[in-house]
């Protein structure tokens, strides 16, 4: 219960902050693939020469913006920028309890085909657990839009994340499905 009303609080939050954007930049760029997402994903953490261990369901809100528009042509690249927060509910021998991964990352973006991008990026991440800590990271990521609408996406994104200066580096994939909103 405590999970649920704390990402209920969280989904509050990040709305209320979304929705102050300035509306007049979302008329001038209504073209834009710029969107507010919530995902709904599965991830698995991995360290070498260990079998994949922190399995989880997770669920992710942020804003997503790029260069790119609804009419985006193939191979073109252009800068994305995305922020978020990652809520997990832990249940490892080790860990256990709610965990909440706010994050920033960026980096370039590429359009394989309409509305299929792959890119890499470098960012940071802070794990609020039982205690804090702040990471640097890197990874590649791929997602999908199917649109519904002019304004409502339904994504399909795949990901591969690693954490920098660690002993043993530990390996994040991860697969998540949601609504985008422009």
């Amino acid at each position: 219960m405590k999970f649920i009303s704390k990402i209920l609080l969280f989904i509050v939050f990040i709305s209320s902050q979304l929705s102050a954007q300035d509306e007049s930049i979302v008329n001038d760029n209504s073209y834009l693939l710029s969107r507010s997402r919530i995902l709904f994903g599965y991830s698995s953490l991995i360290q070498k020469d260990e079998k994949p261990e922190l399995k989880n369901i997770f669920m992710n809100v942020n804003y997503r913006t790029s260069g790119f528009d609804s009419f985006a042509k193939p191979f073109r690249i252009k800068w994305a920028f995305e922020t978020g927060l990652n809520g997990l509910d832990l249940q490892d021998k080790d860990l256990q309890g709610i965990a909440l991964l706010p994050y920033v990352k960026t980096g370039p973006e590429m359009s394989l085909l309409r509305n299929l991008f792959i890119g890499g990026s470098i960012g940071m991440a802070s794990l609020v657990l039982n205690y804090f800590a702040v990471f640097l990271y890197g990874g590649i990521n791929s997602y999908y839009l199917i649109p519904l609408n002019k304004t409502l996406f339904l994504e399909i994104e795949l990901g591969y994340h690693t954490t920098f200066f660690l002993e043993k580096t530990p390996y994040l994939i991860y697969f998540s499905t949601g609504i985008g909103i422009k």
